[in-house]
């Protein structure tokens, strides 16, 4: 039989599939990360130079996600875009099921654990994206869960081990966020250092732990220097993180906005609600680690609309054991005492809801899930296409991403030294093209100082047509609600050469400088 979590998986497939085909591809720098793989792919060898750019083609780069990429382009390679779809999607449906599947383990009740997931689910969309970053939602639950499992003494330490140190063996060579299951284990080490002190019996059995999550943070620090820059892949992002002004200035990085009706946010809000009301009424407590994670995640979410996901992953289980017990728990089984007039048809109701909750808790074959993915695995790997119909249309947007500028910087063979583009299209015009860019959105590579010239042009301050002209810039690719695109009509020395519903592309007239 299915269950719930079978829905929610469901769900979130069909959703990313078939409704919102595009919404995992709003980002292009999914571009760039597929060239990186396809160079990898051809040259058996990880890249120690920039691929991309005209503007710096001979500078060192450090291409640390270089297993998501070669991945990622093995799939495209053998199902197109399609198939990237399908893995992105069965990767974070699978991890919200297990979710689910974890705040009803611990507890849960079945009618506040479904509503709980799907305001998470609601809440971690907001960055839903087909880029590496998917291994860090994965990862971090991992880690969590299993620290948290052996803080409860439910798993041994051989199994911590295990669990910790080798999914960190992939996180590390997809994504640079993998500091953050240092980060998960300092604080269960830090954590039970206090419950040390504070203790006055049962501190040998404290003691024994503490020792145990400090050899998987050993272990789990000599396995991120297995890389291909080793202990140099620590200095790289260090001084990407440290003082850039560049971070500040990206969306991703950027704090939420609670005003406006962004369903991504009161999402996060009433997680946030529901948390601090499971904190009053609850029965039982969370461990003392697992809510200083939770002080974490929450900072975290409110410092940057990424780190909303991790948020929901942490706290959806969080809920599940906060509301499993909790002081309303007696006045709700005397409901039907209360008001004696629907006392029986009460009790059948909450009898009937019961058993199907019982039940619920035994249907985890995930026979659904796995023939869904299946089918649309399969018409991936058919072209999207099965018995003649179109089944997949996964891929990038035509309305917001560049398509028929794309053709004519092509056809009319323009310059690539001589053009100037979004910093987040450049990875797919290389992709696209092959040629190429100016910029794209890899702010570790470029540096602040390069940046801030293209944030100039960008946003046309003061001296943006001198930077133009200084260039040699001869045509501009902008989305056609950029600063700079409303500007550039304006101008009496540029044109609209080509434009799309997503883009227009801007050209010199002829016998401008």
């Amino acid at each position: 039989m299915p269950d719930v979590g079978d829905l929610l998986f469901i769900g979130i497939m069909h959703i990313l599939i078939f409704g919102r085909p595009d919404l995992m591809f709003q980002d292009a720098s999914l571009g760039w990360h597929l060239v990186t793989g396809q160079w990898i792919f051809d040259h058996h060898t990880i890249p120690k130079v920039d691929l991309f750019s005209y503007t710096f083609p001979d500078k060192a780069w450090v291409a640390y996600e270089w297993m998501f990429d070669l991945f990622a382009y093995i799939l495209t390679r053998l199902g197109g875009l399609n198939l990237l779809a399908v893995f992105i999607a069965t990767t974070i449906a699978l991890l919200f099921t297990r979710v689910y599947d974890r705040a009803r383990r611990d507890g849960g009740p079945l009618g506040a654990t479904v509503p709980i997931a799907i305001i998470g689910i609601f809440a971690s969309a907001i960055h839903w994206l087909a880029r590496p970053h998917v291994i860090t939602l994965v990862c971090i639950y991992i880690f969590l869960m299993k620290l948290e499992d052996f803080q409860r003494g439910t798993i041994s330490s051989t199994k911590l081990y295990l669990w910790l140190s080798l999914p960190m063996l992939v996180w590390v060579n997809c994504h640079p966020a993998f500091g953050l299951g240092m980060v998960l284990i300092g604080i269960y080490f830090v954590s039970n250092i206090v419950l040390l002190v504070r203790s006055k019996s049962d501190t040998e059995s404290i003691r024994r732990r503490l020792k145990q999550i400090f050899i998987a943070g050993i272990l789990v620090a000599l396995v991120t220097l297995v890389n291909p820059y080793g202990i140099e892949l620590y200095r790289y992002i260090i001084d990407y993180l440290h003082g850039s002004s560049v971070l500040a200035e990206t969306d991703e990085f950027k704090s939420p906005i609670f005003h406006g009706d962004n369903i991504h946010v009161i999402c996060l809000e009433i997680l946030m609600a529901l948390y601090l009301v499971g904190l009053a009424i609850t029965r039982k407590r969370l461990s003392l680690p697992y809510f200083a994670t939770m002080m974490l995640f929450t900072h975290m979410s409110l410092s940057a609309v990424r780190n909303i996901p991790l948020f929901s992953i942490a706290v959806i289980p969080a809920l599940g054991l906060l509301f499993s017990s909790t002081r309303m728990t007696e006045s709700t089984r005397s409901f039907g005492e209360i008001f004696p007039a629907i006392d029986k048809p009460w009790r059948r109701i909450s009898t009937a809801f019961n058993q199907f909750a019982e039940q619920e808790m035994l249907c985890k074959m995930r026979i659904i899930p796995i023939a869904y993915v299946m089918f649309v695995a399969v018409a991936a790997f058919c072209g999207g296409s099965l018995g003649g119909s179109k089944v997949l249309s996964s891929g990038f947007s035509p309305s917001t991403m560049p398509t028929a500028t794309l053709t004519y910087i092509q056809e009319h063979k323009l310059p690539f030294d001589r053009g100037f583009n979004n910093d987040n299209w450049g990875g797919l015009i290389r992709y696209k093209l092959g040629m190429r860019v100016f910029i794209d959105d890899r702010a570790d590579f470029y540096g602040e100082e390069f940046y801030t010239k293209y944030g100039s042009i960008v946003r046309t301050k003061p001296g943006w047509r001198n930077l133009l002209d200084n260039m040699k810039i001869d045509w501009i690719l902008m989305p056609k609600d950029a600063v700079l695109s409303a500007a550039l009509k304006n101008e009496e020395d540029w044109q609209i050469a080509c434009e799309d519903p997503g883009s227009y592309l801007f050209t010199r007239k002829t016998g401008t400088p």
